[in-house]
């Protein structure tokens, strides 16, 4: 991650308080820009059983709307 990163990792721009209804997290970041020291608070590392369940297709999928597509 390059160090165009800013160090709280989260820029609300015009969403200011609607942090509550957000998720940051971050895995196995690298780089200039990956020190998490300055993070925002609620941010969540993320480990390698969490991040195997979200990149399954069970979870971007679990409805069944992918072969719903018209393309």
């Amino acid at each position: 991650m390059s160090n165009i990163v800013q160090p709280l990792g989260w820029n609300p721009w015009n969403f200011v308080g609607h942090e509550d209804h957000i998720e940051f997290s971050e895995y196995n970041n690298y780089g200039p820009g990956s020190n998490t020291s300055n993070r925002v608070k609620w941010m969540k590392q993320l480990d390698m059983q969490t991040v195997t369940k979200m990149a399954s297709i069970d979870f971007v999928d679990n409805e069944g709307w992918i072969n719903n597509q018209l393309f």
